[in-house]
């Protein structure tokens, strides 16, 4: 599959449509990734069901409405004490704001759809079983064969997709740091934290591609470890956010 959050690049264009609304931006990007959770969470629906157009109104749109609240309630207020300095002297966080209108929530949704329905139609030129791969057998056809690896059309778009999105993603972030202007003094108070944990993970899948590498052919075991990482990666993160409100509440609670 293409990498999972190379996705939000196929959003980039539509972000005007939703003005300045940080809520139905945020709706816009967790459409735009919501069908691949079920490789990080065992417990949800398969993603078989998750990366179809009927999935997306039944299982993405439900799914990623809780986690676009969990990003709003819980979230958003503790990114002032995680983001490198450099960032957070550019983005101007606003309080957390809820919808106040019938409208104002379906922006919300339209935006998830919108999101989910570019990862669909980017997934069906690219997964084995996508619509267009389906409709056109050529997709399937061998462009070069490795040591038990074949790289069919639709695998090298689905690289080569990733990388794209990637590429752009990082493209749109190095302009936005550069013409955005840094206001007032920003001093993190947990990024140190998080950036050690971000590196134990990373070594750890070192460790893993090591002890597994005789074991897998490499597309699998890159597959693998990627998903390892995203998955505790989202663990740790939901373990940090129920931790950094729980200090908080206690700190409000014993002044």
């Amino acid at each position: 599959m293409p990498f999972t959050f190379a996705h939000p690049a196929a959003i980039l264009p539509f972000r005007h449509w939703f003005g300045s609304s940080d809520g139905a931006l945020s709706a816009l990007v967790i459409g735009s990734v919501i069908p691949d959770i079920p490789y990080f969470f065992l417990f949800l629906p398969s993603a078989d069901l998750t990366h179809s157009w009927l999935g997306l109104f039944k299982w993405c749109l439900p799914l990623a409405l809780v986690v676009w609240l969990f990003w709003r309630w819980l979230v958003v207020p503790l990114l002032v004490d995680a983001l490198p300095s450099f960032v957070g002297q550019r983005l101007r966080l606003m309080p957390v704001v809820w919808p106040k209108s019938i409208g104002a929530w379906l922006l919300a949704l339209c935006a998830v759809c919108l999101g989910a329905a570019t990862h669909l139609l980017w997934d069906g030129f690219t997964h084995r079983l996508g619509f267009v791969v389906q409709m056109f057998p050529e997709m399937e056809r061998e462009v070069f064969a490795w040591q038990g690896y074949t790289l069919t059309v639709y695998r090298l778009l689905q690289h080569l997709s990733s990388l794209v999105g990637v590429s752009v993603l990082l493209f749109f972030c190095v302009r936005w740091l550069h013409s955005t202007p840094p206001e007032g003094s920003y001093q993190p108070r947990d990024f140190a934290w998080l950036l050690t944990v971000l590196v134990a993970l990373l070594l750890m899948g070192v460790i893993r591609v090591c002890w597994f590498s005789g074991t897998f052919i490499a597309e699998k075991l890159l597959f693998l470890n990627v998903v390892w990482m995203i998955r505790w990666g989202l663990v740790v993160a939901l373990a940090y956010v129920l931790f950094w409100h729980g200090r908080r509440y206690w700190h409000a609670a014993h002044k």
